[in-house]
């Protein structure tokens, strides 16, 4: 019963009398100016794509370097095929963020700095 009670004050209408206000409403105003947010998102999307260009780029050319024995070959692609799967860990991080593609182009600089690939 009071759970019944409860609910009809809430819900009930209220009562009008010569003293009631009308609720003043307001116009809409947008939360965010959709225009500026487009913008910023586009830009993000374009600084995503240049990085993960980079990124691309950066994994064919340590992928093309001319090796002359097979055994050096075979290290350097365990060693990209091993870059890739960490890149690949990353999955769903945002590439448009510097800390991000910077840490993903840092570990292509250490597949590259290896003593033995450089020789």
């Amino acid at each position: 019963m009071t759970l019944h009670l409860r609910w009809l004050a809430l819900h009930a209408p209220m009562n009008i009398s010569e003293y009631s206000q009308p609720i003043k409403s307001f116009d809409y105003q947008s939360p965010a100016p959709i225009q500026m947010m487009m913008s910023i998102m586009d830009h993000k999307s374009q600084v995503f794509e240049h990085n993960a260009d980079q990124i691309r780029s950066r994994i064919n050319q340590l992928g093309s370097q001319d090796v002359v024995r097979d055994v050096d070959k075979a290290y350097l692609n365990q060693k990209v095929s091993g870059l890739v799967n960490k890149i690949n860990s990353f999955g769903g991080q945002d590439l448009s963020d510097p800390g991000i593609s910077g840490e993903l182009m840092g570990l292509s600089k250490t597949v590259s700095a290896d003593p033995t690939v450089l020789h």
